[in-house]
């Protein structure tokens, strides 16, 4: 799609997707591209078509007269993270001053009363006890 629509002013592809831009030739920029379109065989559906949109919400980004902003829906979940449901989740890293042999399986032994035994231990070497 990128090569198909190469120079033609005020057009961005990303995929399947088009956006087609401007301030007062957007009617301009918009047959152009339909008119490439057209010479390739290729054709858009219309139910899939947003027309003089102010503004958009496209990959993560709102874009508008203004420029690019972060989405704020993407946001939103970095600012207000939901609570995990599950305790279970080993919801915290031991901490180690040393990791001699007799340390660790110490240490181990603080976790393991507390939140109980794991389905399955990870060290640095990948998945041990399984």
């Amino acid at each position: 799609m990128d090569q198909i629509l190469s120079g033609v002013s005020g057009v961005l592809c990303y995929l399947d997707d088009i956006l087609v831009t401007g301030k007062d030739e957007d009617l301009r920029n918009l047959d152009a591209t339909l008119q490439r379109l057209r010479d390739y065989g290729l054709r858009v559906r219309k139910d899939k078509c947003a027309f003089f949109q102010s503004s958009m919400e496209y990959l993560g980004y709102v874009i508008d007269a203004q420029g690019l902003h972060k989405a704020p829906s993407k946001v939103k979940a970095i600012l207000d993270p939901p609570v995990p449901h599950r305790v279970g989740k080993w919801p915290e890293v031991a901490i180690m001053k040393s990791t001699t042999a007799g340390k660790t399986i110490e240490k181990l032994g603080e976790v393991f009363s507390r939140f109980g035994s794991p389905l399955q231990l990870v060290s640095d070497n990948g998945p041990q006890l399984v």
